[in-house]
This record gives structure tokens, C-alpha cells and sequence, in this order.
């Protein structure tokens, strides 16, 4: 389930989507 795939949390909103890659 990639649902930080286009819904990315609070602590990774602050991050660019490229690091939530892994």
C-alpha cells in the first residue's frame, strides 16, 4: 500500500517527496 506515495505525513511533508522514495 503507497499511500505516502501521494499522501505524505506531517514529518515528511517538510521533506521533498523524492526522499520518501525508499
Amino acid at each position: 500500500v503507497y499511500k505516502g506515495e501521494f499522501q505524505l505525513p506531517d514529518f515528511l511533508k517538510e521533506k521533498p517527496q523524492t526522499e520518501q522514495v525508499e
